[in-house]
């Protein structure tokens, strides 16, 4: 290697360690900066050379995971593969950039590879988790090439109907092609031609329920904008939501249900419905001008500063009337990340400074916390850097919680394999570990998860709760049983249920719990800890009255067997939207 090319790896490893610097400060912006300075002085292909381009290639992938480009990071791995195929890091965060924009197949493919090159439980259950996500998608894909079929048919069969003979009248008003359906057994030995009409009832029953799922979204969508003109954004937030579950893939649903919660003061929920609506339509201008009105909102002007950028250059190819606001918007941001990068880049001098000594335990425990896609970022060839400045910034970036969520659950579900067996043979016969002690407090609750074996996934544990829950005809012997596997602690809850509630899982916890005929003061427990759990105002948010009526009716019955709790039970019952 020539001395110029010697200098120029010198220069480039020293811009790689900036970059470090940058990211263990929460700056991704600007560590994918010095990455991409490293790659362009990098000058030539030797050994070196090469391995530090993959160093550099990888660390930018793990920033734009951060900033959620995942396109960008799919880029950067799949170009560290052509050189290593074998590189467990590059393999790593490709198949969370492809969880993370629903391509299951490619990452179901990347997590295989990393299981052959480099065993490890994270990997073998995410394995597992991303082909049970594949096995939902592809249902839903063959539901919906099933339902375009039919309704290909029916117009097929409409344009053919004008060539058969005139007796339309009569096909019309004959009631008997509604029923046919349901009378099939009986009419099994009917003649070839009602036997050829059936057909022809169902694909208009599921036309029409598309019709009526778009007309019910629309009527939902003007109840939801009269709100939003009303102040009324909660009311408004609802009635957007309903539309998202009736239309899923109409993105104007998802713009629509993020203005309304960023005006009702949830901004982490207002980005990610702002995400899906730029995933349905990257297009879309409105979307990423909403995702960066969210990411503002969140504290995170250096990410709204790139949402606001695209949301610009698509209104001005498109024309459209917001370039003018988005224009605002923008110069507005870019003061706020100046400042903030300001403040960070003081903060990091001074961090720097009186955490020197401490630097590399703290960075090895650190790492271990969160997933392969932001681990040895930092460390490669360098010094851990210091994670005083990094454990306070990382929690705004709301991909990294998710990183750590899904880091944990992997654990989780490895942890609890070979064990998976016991729990659910043991659900329907014997009593939680711990009953209920004489004097239960609202730091305890259930019986099992913490007092006794390994603690199931909560995958196992929704399984469990759905057997014995049985669509509400179990006894609340078997739905004690099954939730004497949640844990005993508000803490613990929220590590065991990470990113996984969903209005599902809410519902059936609530209502279960109701059934289960617990000791007040164990059942309410249960709640006041759920309050604590990621993704709860949202869930909340959307519940049923059932669900209100049970919260309510648990957290009433504990305030009247111990008074001495009524605050906190207040203070629950104010989340679930209920008065004690």
């Amino acid at each position: 290697m020539s001395a110029a090319a010697q200098a120029a790896l010198g220069k480039a490893d020293e811009l790689r360690k900036a970059g470090n610097d940058f990211f263990s400060q929460s700056q991704y912006e600007k560590a994918m900066e010095r990455y991409t300075q490293a790659l362009g002085t990098i000058e030539g292909s030797s050994t070196e050379e090469t391995a530090l381009a993959t160093k550099c290639l990888n660390n930018r992938a793990a920033c734009a995971c951060q900033l959620q480009q995942y396109r960008a990071a799919i880029a950067d791995c799949t170009k560290v593969l052509v050189r290593a195929p074998r590189d467990v890091k590059a393999l790593m965060r490709r198949g969370f950039a492809y969880e993370s924009i629903e391509k299951y197949t490619e990452a179901i493919g990347d997590m295989r590879a990393v299981v052959a090159v480099e065993p490890s439980p994270q990997a073998s259950a995410a394995c597992i988790r991303l082909e049970k996500f594949a096995r939902q998608q592809a249902s839903l894909q063959a539901a919906d090439a099933a339902a375009a079929a039919k309704s290909k048919g029916k117009a097929a069969e409409g344009k053919a109907a004008p060539a058969q003979p005139t007796p339309a009248k009569p096909a019309a008003p004959q009631p008997p092609p509604t029923t046919t359906p349901s009378a099939t057994p009986s009419a099994a030995s009917a003649p070839a031609k009602s036997a050829a009409k059936q057909p022809e009832a169902k694909p208009s029953e599921t036309k029409v329920g598309d019709s009526e799922a778009a007309a019910q979204a629309a009527k939902a969508k003007e109840r939801g904008t009269a709100a939003l003109k009303r102040g009324e954004y909660k009311a408004a937030a609802e009635a957007y939501r309903e539309c998202t579950k009736l239309c899923p893939a109409d993105h104007a649903h998802f713009s629509n249900l993020s203005l309304a919660l960023l005006k009702f003061g949830q901004p982490t929920h207002a980005a990610t419905a702002a995400r899906r609506c730029t995933e349905l339509a990257p297009e879309f201008a409105k979307g990423h001008f909403r995702l960066g009105q969210a990411l503002r909102a969140q504290g995170e002007p250096a990410g709204a500063v790139v949402a606001l950028e695209e949301a610009l250059t698509l209104a001005q190819r498109s024309g459209g009337k917001e370039a003018t606001e988005v224009v605002k918007e923008l110069a507005v941001c870019k003061a706020e990340a100046s400042k903030a990068a300001a403040a960070a880049s003081k903060a990091s001098t001074s961090t720097k400074a009186g955490a020197s000594s401490a630097e590399a335990p703290k960075g090895s425990a650190a790492k271990s916390l969160v997933s392969p896609v932001v681990q040895e970022v930092a460390t490669e060839g360098a010094s851990a850097p210091p994670t005083g400045t990094a454990a306070k910034a990382a929690p705004k970036k709301v991909d990294l919680e998710h990183a750590k969520a899904m880091a944990r659950r992997a654990a989780e579900i490895a942890a609890a394999k070979p064990s998976a067996a016991k729990p659910s043979a043991a659900g329907s016969t014997a009593p939680p570990t711990k009953p209920a002690p004489p004097q239960p407090t609202a730091a305890k609750v259930g019986g099992g998860a913490s007092s006794g074996g390994p603690r199931p996934s909560l995958s196992a544990f929704e399984r469990a709760l759905n057997a014995a829950w049985r669509g509400g005809k179990g006894s609340p012997a078997e739905v004690r049983t099954a939730l004497s596997l949640v844990p005993t602690s508000a803490s613990e809850m929220v590590s065991f249920v990470g990113e996984g509630l969903t209005e599902e899982l809410f519902s059936g916890l609530l209502l279960g719990t109701q059934l289960a005929e617990e000791p007040p003061a164990v059942a309410a427990s249960r709640l006041c800890h759920l309050t604590a759990v990621r993704r709860f105002e949202m869930c909340s948010m959307f519940v049923g009255a059932k669900e209100k009526a049970a919260a309510k009716a648990v957290l009433t019955a504990a305030a009247e067997a111990g008074p001495a709790q009524r605050d906190e039970l207040v203070k629950a019952a104010s989340k679930y939207g209920v008065k004690l």
